[in-house]
């Protein structure tokens, strides 16, 4: 057994979070990881303009990226990378990144496997007005929600060591400063039947979405981890 050293961060949104000075073995990132066009959100938001259209957005993300591209490649260095996409990612930063030279794996919706442990992520959130990303109701939460367990069975036999969730779980590190909480109680059901089932959950959960992080609760043995706007190193056993 080995002892693996997670970087994790969230909701960076084009700003890079200060890294702690401790090693890590690999990075993982659950989501809001591109640059938000704030003037034309900001017009949006107060009625001056309309909402910006997924692919407005999606083309000054791509320019955001490619103007920043060296930076953000230093940044995240030569360990692995492992990224799952939040409801801000209009455009997928995985290619471009890796012919700056980053080792990323994309877990958006599939299992990847990385330093001995199995990884999957989950970027869907409940749905808020439609202007986002992997927005969904219930309905379509619980059929997401059905096909991420499904797959992980097809592929690993049950659930992934790592779930990366672009969205908290209902309960948890779910609550924003103003006391509105916007957690996952689809996906926290699914994981329930699970334990009902007594099969196990993943040995962690790593989140973001709410920009109120919190860190250390235990849900059925599975840890749980919120890190918006912060890096935090967590350990884990492969």
């Amino acid at each position: 057994m080995a002892t693996v050293k997670i970087l994790h961060f969230s909701d960076s949104h084009g700003r890079m979070p200060r890294k702690p000075s401790d090693d890590y073995d690999v990075i993982a990132c659950t989501g809001d990881f591109m640059a938000d066009d704030d003037i034309a959100w900001e017009m949006a938001h107060r009625g001056l303009d309309r909402v910006p259209s997924f692919k407005q957005t999606k083309r000054f993300q791509e320019k955001w990226l490619a103007e920043n591209i060296y930076s953000s490649g230093r940044w995240i260095g030569k360990q692995p990378f492992i990224w799952c996409a939040g409801n801000h990612d209009f455009f997928d930063p995985c290619e471009m990144l890796r012919k700056e030279g980053v080792e990323v794996y994309d877990a958006t919706n599939c299992v990847q496997h990385v330093a001995g442990l199995s990884w999957y992520g989950f970027p869907f959130i409940n749905a808020i007005n439609g202007y986002y990303m992997y927005e969904r109701l219930a309905s379509g939460m619980l059929d997401e929600a059905e096909t991420f367990i499904a797959r992980c069975h097809d592929e690993i036999g049950g659930m992934p060591d790592v779930l990366l969730a672009h969205a908290p779980l209902a309960g948890l590190y779910d609550e924003d400063k103003h006391g509105k909480r916007w957690g996952n109680s689809v996906l926290l059901n699914k994981l329930m039947y699970l334990v009902a089932d007594q099969q196990r959950l993943p040995k962690l959960f790593l989140c973001g979405h709410v920009h109120k992080h919190g860190h250390g609760a235990v849900m059925n043995g599975m840890r749980v981890f919120n890190s918006a706007t912060t890096a935090n190193i967590i350990e884990v056993d492969t």
